[in-house]
């Protein structure tokens, strides 16, 4: 007596539908004769080969979910005004504070220290200073962070080749596993294809309660 492709229910000969499920018996299924203990391995081997699919399932979606997002260091400008502001600021204080220093010592004529001509030589010497060091500190951090850009984002190229390796691996040891699971679980009725159902059927193997794959699936059935 065979057995119901979609639910495992037993069909008596001849039939037309399941009375079970109602599905249309195009093909019916007939399960392969097992010993217990070959029952017992070919339950387990299905068991670790949809283990091994989820697991994979898992990784490539993983690897699409990393793919998908955008690169976080794809820029590569920097902006050396960021750096040069400060220096600027501080230039136009030390003008202003010379040039007020300056108008102050301008009415000291007792002094014998000719403090006006040394203010200005500060005046000509100090915020110049400050702007030239500024503008060239400022230039070489921007050079600095341009390079470390340039490195950050060369090293997530090549981590993203590869992921995209890795994913392109994932799916093709995915599309092998699921070919092998098809001729394995051919012989099992499709409500049964999963690792919760093989998990019953084990039971009842090791329990006595069944003698075989077959009489397992009928059990289930009940």
């Amino acid at each position: 007596m065979s057995l119901c492709k979609k639910c495992g229910n037993r069909l008596k000969d001849g039939a037309l539908y399941c009375n079970k499920c109602g599905s249309k018996i195009e093909t019916d299924l007939q399960i392969p004769d097992m010993s217990l203990k070959e029952s017992l391995e070919f339950v387990k081997t299905l068991q670790a080969k949809y283990t091994e699919i989820k697991d994979l399932e898992s990784e490539v979606g993983d690897c699409e979910n990393k793919l998908s997002h955008p690169l976080v260091h794809g820029r590569t400008a920097t902006d050396p005004f960021r750096y040069f502001w400060k220096f600027l600021l501080a230039s136009g204080i030390a003008v202003v504070v010379c040039f007020v220093l300056w108008l102050a010592t301008c009415v000291n004529f007792y002094s014998t220290f000719p403090w006006p001509e040394a203010l200005t030589i500060f005046y000509a010497i100090i915020p110049p200073g400050i702007f030239i060091f500024g503008l060239i500190y400022s230039i070489r951090a921007s050079r600095a962070d341009y390079d470390g850009l340039v490195e950050h984002t060369n090293q997530e190229l090549q981590d993203r080749a590869d992921l995209r390796k890795k994913y392109r691996e994932l799916e093709s040891r995915l599309a092998d596993c699921k070919s092998e699971l098809m001729k394995l679980d051919s012989s099992i009725p499709e409500k049964y294809r999963n690792y919760h159902s093989m998990t019953k059927i084990k039971y009842l193997l090791e329990s006595g309660k069944a003698s075989d794959l077959e009489s397992a699936i009928t059990c289930l059935n009940k």
